[in-house]
């Protein structure tokens, strides 16, 4: 038989002293931190399930403490070295272990974030909301004229969740992955186009380069033109040595 827990140790004590509703308050306060932790995370998990995102990349963006995870696998790293010789080395382990963590972190992040707006083009306030973006490109707008706003929203966000899979698949198709990064930096550079024909780029009154809100939403494709190239980058390397 195992032995009784903190929590069933305090409610036997105290079971004579304390009446019913006592007791329930104090059993519920021993319990409530793992209460509190399962519910921390439980809108996320229930995301991912819905996505359909599954093994590494689940257990990533599930995770309701990146900080904590940045440490944890930067001490499971370390633990390769069994003698320290400098601090220079315990620095140069440390760099590899937060270059690692952030690659996976940053993968994930864009994966997740090309999927979830993907998605959102079948919603029709997203229609809505990309239509003065579309309907001013060059790129674009013949093709809404010969499908409409609603298909070519479809399309875009099909695109979309693809790219972000292959992003994601990585670890079983790494040259399939670096295709989905290049085209997602293919994506974010049309994106970024929307700067030179999209009306209202420019604060009102002031011009460039005082950005709107509109302009400083499509100037943040640049991070994600770069993160898109890292993640080409780092698919072909993985890539060329299988």
């Amino acid at each position: 038989m195992s032995p009784p827990t903190r929590a069933s140790r305090i409610s036997t004590a105290t079971a004579s002293l304390l009446d019913e509703s006592d007791a329930q308050e104090l059993y519920l306060a021993a319990w409530m931190p793992s209460a509190a932790s399962l519910r921390e995370g439980l809108e996320e998990t229930l995301t991912l399930t819905r996505l359909g995102i599954r093994g590494r990349l689940k257990r990533t963006l599930e995770s309701t403490n990146p900080i904590e995870a940045m440490v944890e696998f930067t001490r499971r790293t370390s633990r390769n070295v069994k003698r320290w010789q400098s601090g220079d080395m315990c620095l140069r382990w440390t760099a590899e272990a937060l270059q690692s963590v952030g690659a996976l972190t940053l993968r994930s992040a864009l994966a997740m974030t090309i999927v979830w707006v993907g998605a959102l083009k079948f919603e029709e306030y997203e229609v809505e909301n990309i239509r003065p973006l579309v309907s001013s490109s060059p790129l674009f707008s013949p093709l809404v004229k010969k499908l409409g706003e609603k298909a070519t929203a479809r399309i875009v966000g099909v695109t979309e969740i693809v790219l972000g899979s292959l992003i994601a698949a990585k670890p079983l198709a790494p040259r399939a992955s670096a295709i989905g990064s290049l085209g997602a930096a293919g994506m974010f550079a049309t994106t970024l186009s929307f700067l030179a024909t999209t009306p209202g780029v420019w604060q009102e009154d002031h011009g460039a380069p005082q950005l709107s809100m509109v302009g400083q939403f499509l100037a943040k494709d640049s991070v994600l033109l770069g993160a898109s190239l890292l993640t080409a980058a780092e698919s072909l390397r993985t890539a060329s040595r299988r």
